[in-house]
């Protein structure tokens, strides 16, 4: 209720004041009335309000009552307490030293149930390591084991417990081996996790990182062992320089939450080696752990390659090689090995950023290794690897660190041997005991990811590699070929990584000085030595026959088993050019020495062929060379029988000189009979100007094959100039052009070499192919010798007057030896080579025959049958040989038969064959007939001889 807005006692005050302010009692009634009407509906108002909050109010009312009730019940309380408090009050003034040693009695047995309680934990230790080291957690393996040593120290709480002192010194005990376990845990990651296909080396995983692997503790994180492919392992090396560029993350700086998050070290070795150099520091024992590192680096590389080694075996033996010992597996070994090296080498830089970190955070003031010691360790470990390969003797071996004095690498010294009264090495037991121990430590090599590395001394003795009990192929300086690019790659590598350019580093000089100083020399004597067994007399006529060799080499005919051997070394020595490019001229100079060597032994090989002993000379016996060797040398008859159409038909040079017309080739055969009887006329033949053995010939015959084959490989080799020669005879070779031809398998051969190397090449190419030419004239000539040497009887008779009419013996011994020409050659030449020796024999023989028709004075019947018999007999002897009848020696027959007619007859017949016989001849046949036919008419000779002459010259007009 309000009254002019206002309400409560100013309300009152306002009535009360109206009231007495009024005039009459109808105002006092009116207000009466009005306050009447105001009550009631503020009654009504209430009314309202009760009814709408009556259960607001009821429990209003209800939660006023137990307030009302809990403030009594607490005033009670206080009421007691504050008696209670009086009455200790009282108590205590009446018992305070009692209290005072009940109360230091309780601090007592409190600190007493402490100690027994990190006892309890300490005696717990053991058991925890053994936990911790199992499951890889180091370092908390490394904070218990340091703060219970801590405790049971002289500052300990525990220090003075005599019960503690055996597990005091165990604790000791295991905190030093826990520092070797660590160290060598260290180095199984350095060399054996990262050779061993296993993850490569990451960035520090965070415990938010750990967690979302799957929510798992760190002990449970061992993924399964995934092999390391060549993508993945070059992926390991980006990874992990991307890891040596960046800063790794301060220790200090982690996470407490990340203090104890161990990361297994298949998913994360590269904080793994973190976490073990933290547990070396907080043990003090980084400064020994880097020294161990660099006393044991040495020896662990010599291991991986011991390990790789057996690999590589073990793979060729899955794989079925029918051979171990093969340059190919050492390549895969080189391989295998340059890419654990790689791995190897960035791990220590992982290494390397968290020792640095460690010694920034730790404050140290020991000296650390640096890559560069690593990359020169690497370089001796292989050097003496490549020694063993190589097959290096001791003089030039580098094992005694010569070459690396600048290596700061302590060593451990070692105390001075025990010498044993007695050695039982040999003995069966002690032999089959080491030869167990050998097969179980190889099992150990080839074990991939194992938590303990093998001891190291018994794959050691007298401190040298035990990588040669486990070679991949046999050791020989031939194993350079193969290798010596990759190697040589590899160096180039390493002299990037060591900045030592524009000079190199130490393998890549201990590389080229072995090939300089070492393997050229080697290769030079191999072959020479080889040569010189190959040129003795024994064996230089020795010739291949065997069709799988003949097959070999692309011949069907024998070839001399020096110039497939040869050509074999030429061969060798060509692949060396590809595979030693950077010494292709070192290696051409050695094949123009060979070739050189070899077209002497050649000549002598021809010389010795083509000389004959003349017998009752000095000592015995002097050398003459044969009028066959002399005239194939001599310049003008050596023409002479080049330009003949038989040559060109053998060269096959040019196609129009294979249809040559019959008084073309007549006119050829002539020159060249004419020239041969006009100089071996003019000297007596000898036994000794011919040769006589037909093994000689065939001999002769196939170093004609053999050099005629050698030649055309090298024209392979080096193609002839597009310049053309003056002839086919050799002499001064042109200034060279190379065709440079894709297809060729000796274009990069050329193109490494010098242009004077390759003119050098050309011109042995020309030399031996000379030789060749030369060897088969010289046989071409020797048949025609031969002919002449048995034929010159005839030519020296001046009567020709024999009692009966049988064939001459020196004609029969001539038929004889033509035969056994023709039987050593058909095995010895190509058919058209053997054509190309009997070919214008005939005409030879026929100009002969004619010749000695000039020299008889006097002949008869007899004679003239003898000599058409002769004829025939050589005839007969000639079809046989080149299939084919031999038209001048019908005419030499015919020439003969004349005799055998009146003058008048051989008038006729001579003018019916026209030009068939020459004017001088013509006159011969009747100078014979003179003598023989008796009352010849002179007059009618010369009539007749006048009328021959103007035939043959209304003929030759």
């Amino acid at each position: 209720m309000s009254y002019g807005g206002k309400s409560g006692p100013s309300l009152l005050q306002v009535v009360i004041r109206d009231i007495a302010d009024s005039y009459d009692d109808e105002e006092r009634i009116a207000q009466r009335e009005k306050l009447k009407a105001d009550l009631d509906l503020a009654a009504e108002r209430v009314d309202t309000l009760v009814r709408d909050h009556k259960d607001q109010l009821n429990g209003a009312l209800i939660t006023f009552g137990s307030i009302d009730e809990k403030l009594r019940e607490s005033q009670d309380k206080v009421r007691l307490v504050k008696s209670h408090l009086t009455l200790c009050k009282t108590l205590l003034r009446c018992k305070r030293d009692e209290l005072k040693r009940l109360w230091l009695e309780d601090q007592k047995y409190k600190h007493m149930l402490k100690l027994i309680e990190k006892i309890e934990k300490v005696h717990e230790v053991p058991n925890l390591l053994v936990k911790y080291r199992e499951s890889k957690h180091y370092l908390q393996a490394t904070e218990l084991l340091v703060n219970s040593v801590a405790q049971l120290c002289q500052e300990g709480e525990l220090a003075s417990i005599e019960g503690l002192r055996e597990l005091k010194a165990d604790l000791l005990k295991q905190k030093e081996e826990l520092h070797h376990e660590l160290i060598d845990e260290l180095h199984r990651h350095l060399y054996r996790v990262t050779t061993s296909g296993q993850r490569p080396l990451a960035t520090p995983v965070s415990s938010a990182q750990v967690q979302n692997l799957g929510g798992k503790k760190a002990t449970t994180l061992q993924g399964p062992h995934m092999p390391l492919g060549k993508g993945s392992r070059s992926t390991s090396r980006a990874q992990m320089e991307a890891i040596a560029m960046s800063p790794p993350p301060s220790i200090k700086e982690q996470d407490e939450s990340e203090v104890g998050v161990v990361v297994h070290p298949q998913h994360d070795p590269a904080r793994y080696m973190g976490t073990l150099v933290e547990a070396l520091s907080i043990l003090g024992k980084v400064e020994d752990a880097v020294k161990a590192i660099q006393d044991r680096m040495e020896k662990e590389l010599f291991l991986v390659i011991e390990r790789a080694a057996l690999a590589v075996t073990r793979q060729a033996d899955q794989e079925l090689s029918t051979k171990l010992n093969q340059p190919k597996l050492l390549t895969r070994l080189l391989q295998v090995c340059f890419e654990y090296f790689r791995n190897i080498v960035q791990a220590h830089k992982v290494l390397l950023i968290h020792l640095h970190q460690t010694r920034r955070a730790f404050k140290g003031q020991y000296t650390l290794y640096q890559e560069a010691d690593v990359w020169i360790a690497v370089q001796h470990v292989l050097q003496a690897t490549l020694e063993l390969y190589l097959d290096i003797g001791e003089e030039s071996s580098t094992l005694d660190h010569a070459n690396f004095s600048h290596i700061d690498l302590k060593r451990r010294t070692k105390g001075p041997k025990r010498q044993h009264l007695f050695h039982f090495e040999s003995s069966r037991h002690a032999m089959s005991v080491i030869s167990y121990m050998r097969e179980q430590h190889d099992l150990e090599l080839v074990k991939e990811g194992g938590a303990s590395v093998p001891s190291n001394e018994h794959m050691f003795q007298h401190d040298q590699p035990s990588i040669a009990q486990h070679l991949v192929c046999r050791p020989s300086s031939k194993n350079i070929v193969v290798i010596f690019g990759l190697v040589r790659n590899f160096a180039l590598d390493v002299d990037e990584a060591l900045k030592v350019l524009p000079n190199h580093c130490d393998l890549y000089c201990f590389l080229h000085d072995y090939v300089d100083s070492n393997f050229l020399e080697r290769i030079r004597n191999d072959y020479f030595e080889k040569l010189a067994a190959m040129i003795k007399p024994e064996a230089a006529k020795g010739a291949a026959s065997d069709q799988k060799t003949l097959k070999s080499v692309g011949s069907k005919l024998s070839v001399l088993n020096s110039v497939i051997k040869v050509w074999n070394m030429v061969d060798e020595l060509l692949l060396l050019t590809k595979d030693l490019s950077a010494y292709a001229q070192n290696f051409v100079d050695i094949l123009l020495s060979l070739l050189r060597a070899y077209l002497d032994s050649c000549n002598g090989m021809y010389k010795e062929l083509t000389t004959s002993i003349i017998e009752g000379g000095p000592g015995g016996g002097s050398m003459q060379e044969t009028v066959s060797s002399k005239w194939a040398r001599d310049e003008d008859i050596s023409r002479m029988i080049r330009s003949l159409s038989s040559w060109g038909k053998l060269q096959q040079t040019n196609k129009a000189k294979l249809i040559d017309g019959d008084d073309k080739q007549h006119n050829h055969y002539s020159k060249e009979s004419k020239l041969l009887v006009t100089n071996l006329g003019s000297e007596q033949l000898r036994q000794w100007s011919i040769v006589t053995n037909p093994e000689r010939l065939r001999l002769l015959a196939i170093l004609h094959e053999s050099l005629d084959w050698f030649s055309s490989k090298l024209k392979e080799m080096v193609p002839p100039p597009d310049l053309p020669q003056e002839n086919q005879s050799g002499g001064s070779v042109p200034v060279v052009r190379v065709t440079m031809e894709t297809e060729n398998r000796y274009l990069s051969l050329r193109e490494e070499l010098s242009p004077t190397s390759l003119i050098e090449l050309l011109k042995f190419q020309v030399d031996f192919q000379t030789l060749s030419e030369t060897a088969i004239v010289t046989l071409h000539l020797e048949t025609r010798c031969h002919c002449f040497y048995y034929l010159q009887p005839l030519m020296t008779k001046t009567s020709y007057t024999p009692e009966t009419g049988d064939i001459e013996p020196f004609v029969r011994q001539l038929c004889t030896d033509l035969k056994d020409i023709e039987t050593v050659m058909v095995g010895a030449l190509w058919t058209d080579k053997c054509r190309y020796l009997f070919d214008g024999l005939g005409h030879f023989i026929y100009t002969i025959l004619l010749k000695s028709a000039f020299a008889i004075s006097q002949i008869n019947k007899k004679g003239v049958n003898k000599m058409c018999r002769n004829i025939s007999a050589l005839q007969e002897c000639l079809s046989k040989i080149m299939l084919v009848r031999e038209k001048e020696l019908d005419i030499a027959r015919q020439y003969f038969e004349l005799l055998l007619l009146n003058d008048e007859e051989v008038y006729k017949n001579i003018a019916n064959h026209g030009t068939l016989f020459t004017l001088k001849e013509c006159e011969n046949i009747f100078r014979l007939l003179r003598g023989l036919l008796p009352g010849f008419d002179e007059a009618k000779y010369y009539t007749m001889i006048q009328q021959l002459k103007k035939i043959c010259s209304e003929d030759s007009v």
